[in-house]
């Protein structure tokens, strides 16, 4: 019997509430700051003042640590998959 509503997910998200990151649409010279709700290998759930719109293509900076104890800021591309309020969930592209 399966759970009604119940989503099977891809990739495992880890709580990530403590980190924070930057974004900015495709196209705008603009960061905004945002904190990561959770992350996971496909992508990761953002909350801003003002998120990014759904479908929209942006561009994140992450600092993410590293197996060696230390810290790597990373960019990457993502897509906008949902936005509501002032959360969005962002699923990463290749470039």
């Amino acid at each position: 019997m399966a759970i009604s509503g119940a989503v099977k997910r891809q990739f495992q998200r880890f709580a990530t509430t403590d980190l924070i990151c930057r974004f900015r649409v495709d196209g705008s010279f603009q960061w905004d700051d945002s904190q990561m709700m959770n992350l996971s290998q496909g992508g990761v759930c953002i909350k801003a003042k003002v998120p990014p719109p759904k479908d929209a293509l942006v561009e994140l900076e992450l600092d993410l640590y590293t197996p060696n104890g230390g810290w790597k800021k990373r960019k990457m591309k993502a897509r906008v998959m949902w936005s509501r309020g002032k959360r969005a969930g962002l699923h990463f592209v290749k470039d």
